[in-house]
Order: structure tokens, then C-alpha cells, then sequence
């Protein structure tokens, strides 16, 4: 059986991995939609996104520059986990882009639908 190796981590550095929400900062603006009318929420950044350092700008947060900023575990993965705190019937508006999104509503329930292109694909 292979034994994986073993190593300490300091509890300073491991603070630096925990987020704990009653301290997540918001964002309200940085995407195109942000002021839209119906699109109205506040985006919480919780791991991540910072673009890679060798992205020559080429590569942007999907939460936006503002809550990009505000992430309470910055990482340059590329990997992102936030929050969306949006009253009913209000929240992003039908998008894509080249990076995966789950969506895990936290209370209530959600309601999401597919794009036109997507319609009748099966996906």
C-alpha cells in the first residue's frame, strides 16, 4: 500500500484558507449587467478569482473586477467560489462564458432557464 507523505502546516497559514461568511465583503457592480434593471445583487467572493499572473489580461473574473477585488481567499487557480444575495426575481441575466457556474440557492428556491440556442438540444 503506498503511504502519501506527511507534512505540517502552520495554523497561520492555514487561516489563510478559511472564510467564514459574517465577514465576506460584497460587491454590487463590475459586470455588464450589474445596474440592469431586474439584475440588481451582491456578489460575494469567497475563493478566488484572481486572473493567472500569465494572462496578459486576456483572462477576466466571472464575478466581476469589483468582487474579484474583495476575495476573502485569493487564489490564481482559476477557480472561483462565491455568493449571489438577490431578492426575488432579481439576479444575473442570461449569460455565458468560458468558465463552469453552479448554482446551489442557499434558501428559497431558484429558478433558472436556457438560452435560445440551447433550447431543444437535450443540455
Amino acid at each position: 500500500m503506498e503511504t502519501l507523505p506527511r507534512f505540517g502546516i502552520s495554523r497561520t497559514d492555514m487561516m489563510k484558507r478559511v472564510a467564514r461568511f459574517n465577514e465576506l465583503k460584497g460587491s454590487d457592480g463590475g459586470l455588464p449587467d450589474s445596474k440592469a434593471p431586474r439584475c440588481e445583487r451582491v456578489l460575494y467572493n469567497v475563493i478566488g478569482f484572481q486572473p493567472p499572473k500569465d494572462s496578459g489580461g486576456a483572462v477576466t473574473s466571472p464575478v466581476g473586477d469589483d468582487a474579484s477585488r474583495l476575495a476573502a481567499i485569493p487564489i490564481s487557480e482559476g477557480f472561483n467560489l462565491g455568493y449571489c444575495r438577490a431578492k426575488p426575481g432579481k439576479g444575473p441575466m442570461m449569460h455565458n462564458h468560458d468558465t463552469n457556474e453552479t448554482f446551489i440557492p442557499m434558501t428559497g428556491s431558484d429558478k433558472l432557464g436556457k438560452s435560445e440556442s440551447s433550447r431543444g438540444t437535450g443540455s
